[in-house]
């Protein structure tokens, strides 16, 4: 299973050096689009998708997070860090891994 990486043009470069696979977007729909094309993939265990892009496409990261449960959906925070909003991405992780 691979990991993928949405979110924004610097952040995903960092994760790209580490080998990590990304789908940088910039917009709304770019965002839904490449969201759209990860949750198809069957090869795809985990998208981590930054804050603000997930924002950006709310109604289909909450289906992706309480309806479909795979692949495994974490928002992470951008280059610029965490927004103040929502639990913390600590309990994002222990309730997804208690599923």
């Amino acid at each position: 299973m691979k990991v993928l990486v949405i979110g924004d043009k610097l952040t995903c470069m960092a994760f790209a050096l580490g080998g990590i696979a990304t789908m940088p977007v910039s917009g709304r729909e770019d965002t839904r689009t490449a969201l759209e094309t990860a949750l198809a993939r069957p090869d795809v265990g985990l998208i981590l998708i930054t804050e603000k892009m997930a924002d950006m496409a709310r109604e289909l990261v909450d289906e992706a997070v309480f309806r479909i449960y795979r692949p495994l959906l974490l928002e992470i925070p951008d280059t610029e860090g965490p927004l103040s909003k929502g639990p913390p991405v600590s309990a994002q992780v222990a309730s997804l891994l208690s599923r």
